[in-house]
């Protein structure tokens, strides 16, 4: 019987070895991981807390001083320019004047016709431009002809999507249908487009850039103090390390002030000597 035992035991001991083996290996390797996981989370967060050396934090100041110093909060930062391209060059040009192929087989690429996607960013760049608040005061119109125009251009992103599943599955009714609704609908958003906008009043627009320059005012402190916070530098050490930098300077201006009087001052009593000696050897 024992030896029956022994004999199951020998068969069996490979396996339990083997066994054993995997699972310190298993223990080994998921000890290894965690480790180089631990590792790496350390290091993550060291280059997270890195602070910036004092040299860095003075070039940042300086960098925020100047900025403080050219910023205009009675200025737009949105240009007149930047409201032409997004409605011209892109509502304009890429959804209302667009020709839309007479067949299915002339479109090569998207570029050729008007598809949902690019509707889709044309809108997204019109929704950046009518969120900007500055935009009535830019161009003059009112924001409610903007909101207007907005809701009008949703339309088109409705009909591309149906000009991209008939060109997908090629229907060429399906095609021809949407074209045709897609053209009528064009015209509407010209009229709206072209037509008359109503303007701001004397009034309204002064209102306007009062508002506008205290929303810029609130919007630059915000960015600089993200600025500062991204350095690890708060407001009293921006201002620790300002003062100590304008105390530097004062010192050094007045070390030069003191050193260009004394040597005017030895310049002056050498030319006094010598003009003294020069009437003494005249009588």
């Amino acid at each position: 019987m024992w030896i029956k035992s022994f004999l199951t035991v020998c068969l069996l001991l490979p396996f339990i070895v083997s066994a054993q083996t995997g699972k310190n290996a298993g223990q080994k390797s998921g000890s290894t991981q965690k480790k180089s996981s631990t590792a790496a989370a350390g290091k993550k967060a060291e280059a997270k807390a890195k602070v910036l050396t004092k040299k860095e934090k003075e070039a940042l100041l300086r960098e925020i001083s100047m900025a403080a110093a050219s910023f205009n909060p009675g200025k737009p930062g949105l240009t007149q320019e930047r409201v032409k391209k997004v409605m011209l060059d892109e509502v304009y040009d890429k959804l209302l004047n667009k020709k839309i192929p007479e067949e299915i087989g002339k479109i090569k690429k998207s570029a050729d016709t008007i598809t949902y996607l690019g509707t889709r960013m044309v809108l997204f760049h019109y929704d950046i431009l009518l969120k900007n608040p500055e935009l009535p005061e830019v161009t003059g119109i009112k924001a409610a002809w903007y909101n207007a125009y907005g809701e009008k251009l949703k339309k088109m992103e409705s009909l591309a999507k149906k000009l991209d599943q008939a060109t997908s599955i090629s229907n060429a009714a399906a095609y021809t249908k949407v074209k045709a609704e897609i053209i009528a609908y064009q015209k509407v958003l010209k009229d709206f487009a072209d037509g008359d906008k109503p303007k701001l009043s004397s009034d309204e627009m002064r209102e306007l850039r009062k508002k506008n320059t205290l929303w810029r005012q609130a919007q630059f402190k915000k960015n600089q103090e993200e600025l500062l916070k991204k350095a690890g530098i708060s407001p009293e050490q921006a201002k620790e390390i300002t003062s100590k930098k304008s105390s530097a300077k004062k010192t050094e201006k007045a070390v030069k002030k003191t050193q260009k009087k004394s040597n005017t001052s030895s310049s002056s009593s050498g030319s006094r000597k010598n003009k003294k000696k020069s009437n003494s050897r005249r009588y």
